[in-house]
């Protein structure tokens, strides 16, 4: 038999009005805790408010003392609790709808001052050339954002205690407002990350266009990188075991996988990103020297013969310092005129070859003597810049293996969750 108390019929009353118990307790000015106490039949109310409440309720204060309304028959009285627990849910329903659109308006404050963020650090860089100061005022309008949503989740955040018969759908309506509030503070991330450029690199003259864009999307991509995997790895379980995000039983398995699967790929991801740096590393210890292509010279008049060679043929093709001259400016002069003459000698002063140096065209020649032998190394810039094309070309493809390997293990990562989502759901 159900148990008739003030404390059980208040309850049912409350309910069936689509009352909550912060709502009771607003109209008889007294503390939610206090209502939560009477239901709990701990407490009754002062007699002062027996008239109140039943005004309230719409009843006698005589109903309101024995735990019932009037009714003739059992019957019609087991009738009429249904009928206000039907009543109960549908305006249960009602007020969670209304309170969830009252949410809703007041987080186009927050979205409107993360707009402002963007628009304000475009003007501040672009129309007054101060990036460092758009970067600012950017910061403190996110900030005020971000404020202002977790007031507004807490103002609407609804208290479990004491609604056992509500409380899936009370769970259901506090993780739609704690994620729709996790999704504001993702974009507003986002933009921190976009506008930080014109804060580091803006100086007082702010940023270009395309600078700005370029900086930005690659900090926006990591801080997203970043913001997804401390979700999925971290902050969802914090969030699940404190019982402030509420997920269904598949919900809960495809999230399970899903962390299963990003730790997987992260794994196989690391390892992969380590051989590469390895292999980047030993690259730049090695460089571009064992590559390089010298030219020995074990004699003077040979060393000297292919430089006044090369120099001439040089000339002879317009390059260098003979590009583009105006047709009045004497060539044969000018090209006199360029020649940097050097010269070797041995230990004790003795010349053995005079030649003119193209810095151009050769690296600074090295010699030594071996038992009075001249033994003269020098390098072409051609094969100066052969040998550092293959250096440089060995460390984009490196680069762009990191990049390829990161694509993959997204992908995999992607189809694997996929797969999941579709098995559970099908």
């Amino acid at each position: 038999m159900e148990k008739k108390t003030i404390g059980h019929f208040i309850s049912v009353l409350r309910r069936a009005n689509g009352m909550t118990q912060k709502d009771l307790a607003e109209k008889l000015f007294v503390s939610d805790k206090t209502v939560s106490r009477w239901e709990c039949d701990e407490s009754t109310p002062d007699l002062a408010l027996i008239p109140v409440i039943a005004e309230i309720f719409g009843i006698t204060a005589d109903e309101l003392l024995r735990g019932e309304k009037n009714s003739p028959s059992h019957a019609e009285d087991t009738s009429s609790v249904e009928r206000q627990k039907a009543k109960s849910e549908k305006q249960y329903q009602h007020l969670l709808n209304e309170r969830g659109k009252k949410f809703r308006y007041l987080s186009a404050i927050s979205i409107g001052l993360s707009v402002l963020a963007l628009i304000s650090a475009f003007i501040c860089n672009t129309g007054f050339i101060r990036g460092v100061l758009g970067f600012g005022i950017a910061c403190i309008c996110l900030l005020a954002s971000e404020i202002c949503q977790y007031g507004f989740c807490a103002q609407a955040w609804l208290s479990a205690e004491d609604d056992d018969i509500f409380l899936p759908k009370i769970q259901k309506t506090n993780s739609a407002f704690l994620q729709y509030t996790g999704t504001i503070t993702v974009i507003n991330v986002l933009l921190f990350c976009f506008c930080l450029p014109l804060g580091l690199f803006s100086g007082i003259h702010g940023l270009t266009l395309f600078s700005w864009f370029l900086y930005g999307a690659l900090l926006l991509i990591l801080g997203g990188i970043v913001l997804y995997l401390l979700y999925h790895l971290i902050v969802k379980d914090l969030l699940i075991k404190r019982n402030l995000l509420h997920l269904e039983e598949k919900a809960l398995l495809l999230s399970k996988s899903r962390k299963h699967f990003l730790k997987k790929a992260i794994l196989v991801l690391a390892v992969i990103l380590a051989i590469l740096l390895l292999c980047t590393f030993v690259v730049n210890c090695i460089g571009y020297e064992p590559i390089l292509e010298e030219q020995v010279f074990y004699s003077a008049e040979e060393f000297k013969a292919a430089m006044e060679a090369d120099y001439d043929a040089w000339f002879e093709e317009g390059w260098g310092p003979f590009d583009q001259v105006p047709d009045d400016i004497d060539l044969e002069q000018l090209y006199e005129d360029q020649k940097s003459w050097r010269i070797i000698q041995t230990e004790a002063g003795d010349v053995i070859c005079e030649y003119y140096y193209a810095a151009a065209l050769y690296e600074e020649p090295h010699y030594v003597f071996n038992d009075g032998v001249p033994e003269i190394t020098v390098c072409s810039r051609y094969a100066f810049y052969d040998a550092y094309n293959i250096y440089s070309t060995m460390l984009q493809c490196l680069f762009i293996a990191a990049i390829l390997s990161s694509l993959i293990c997204v992908t995999v990562y992607g189809v694997q969750v996929t797969k999941a989502k579709k098995a559970l759901y099908k």
